[in-house]
């Protein structure tokens, strides 16, 4: 995670993206012709950033038939990115690689998580940061899953306020939230955090005995997001 006037200050997002990009391909064991699609979460795109997808698809080394589009639903973009990459049933990137069972099968490439669905919720503007609880909820309830159960749960730290109160009315058990620290001891790249949390949860599943986790990040405007993974067998 970069830090504010650090050492990724003066590359462009065009060429973190493109970075990215190119490493999860590789970690992915699949080749640059096999991608379908790829999908960036980005926020405030403005002059050379415009269309930062499509640059970032060509400079990460993607052939030109692939095709690519970028995703704003601010602090909620890197998720959200994974969340449309699944409706299309299609490889997609935002710092991470999803498909289908049947297409990872038919590459022989081992999954590493399995994302059992999301849910996006609204609530008062004035009260923004507090809709992860509601699409958390949301989401318990489509699946039919006790969020108490779930073993790991990252809260998005826009605030610390916000985070604690998602928490403290979800029932969780503070042993559980956000275990490595949040957004603010870590830091909150707003487009990527998504996918940063992703990338947190699917190395801590890989690497213990937990066999789920749920992730759940406000967005500006009074919106929530939250995805359920489970790992995959």
């Amino acid at each position: 995670m970069g830090s504010y006037g650090g050492s990724l200050k003066d590359i462009s997002a065009i060429d973190i993206g493109a970075m990215v990009v190119r490493e999860a391909v590789k970690r992915a064991g699949i080749k640059p012709s096999e991608v379908d699609e790829v999908i960036i979460g980005q926020v405030g795109e403005i002059a050379e950033n415009g269309f930062v997808a499509r640059a970032v698809s060509l400079k990460a080394g993607m052939p030109k038939e692939t095709t690519a589009y970028s995703v704003n639903r601010q602090c909620g973009s890197g998720l959200q990115a994974i969340a449309d990459a699944v409706m299309e049933i299609q490889t997609g990137f935002a710092a991470v690689v999803v498909m289908s069972k049947e297409k990872a099968e038919a590459l022989g490439i081992a999954p590493k998580l399995k994302i059992e669905g999301y849910a996006v919720a609204g609530f008062d503007a004035e009260l923004m940061g507090y809709s992860p609880k509601l699409s958390s909820e949301k989401l318990a309830g489509k699946l039919g899953i006790d969020l108490r159960e779930i073993d790991m749960f990252e809260i998005n730290e826009a605030f610390a306020s916000q985070a604690y109160a998602v928490s403290r009315d979800l029932g969780l058990d503070p042993k559980k939230v956000n275990i490595y620290g949040g957004g603010i001891s870590i830091g909150h790249p707003i487009g990527a955090t998504g996918a940063v949390l992703t990338v947190k949860i699917m190395y801590e599943l890989m690497r213990t005995d937990k066999k789920d986790a749920m992730i759940s990040m406000c967005i500006g405007g009074g919106q929530g997001i939250s995805m359920y993974f489970t790992k995959a067998e």
